[in-house]
């Protein structure tokens, strides 16, 4: 494949899974609070999420277990690699470059674009498992 071909795509891939994941998270967030069986709560909740978590990076996902109860960020942090938080934080990088014009942002291809999403998916296995 042509590189510049593989730049534009792996960018392209990058910031669907940036939303494929953002869209991920909050659906768990929104799970959780679900749980307390308080209707108004919940709503709030997720409304609270669907307007405040966007760039879902390593730092936010963390920052959110935290408000919820540090425990889950504890947790968070004891169960999932750097190499997993490196990957999604990498994707959310690319993402951000191209939204905003940067030309830094190319630099990633398909190749390794594939990779970054699939060493992020340990994080949404985590965090259902420890908001469930």
């Amino acid at each position: 494949m042509d590189s510049r071909l593989s730049a534009y795509l792996g960018g392209y891939l990058c910031v669907v899974a940036s939303g494929v994941l953002e869209d991920c998270i909050e659906f768990v967030i929104g799970k959780r609070a679900g749980k307390g069986k308080d209707p108004p709560l919940e709503a709030y909740v997720r409304s609270l999420v669907d307007q405040t978590f966007r760039n879902p990076d390593s730092a936010k996902i963390r920052g959110t277990l935290k408000n919820f109860d540090s425990g889950y960020r504890d947790a968070f942090d004891a169960r999932i690699g750097k190499d997993s938080l490196a990957a999604l934080d990498s994707i959310i990088n690319v993402k951000n470059n191209l939204a905003h014009g940067s030309s830094g942002a190319l630099p990633v291809n398909v190749p390794e674009a594939v990779r970054y999403i699939r060493r992020s998916i340990p994080i949404l296995e985590v965090l259902e498992d420890i908001l469930q």
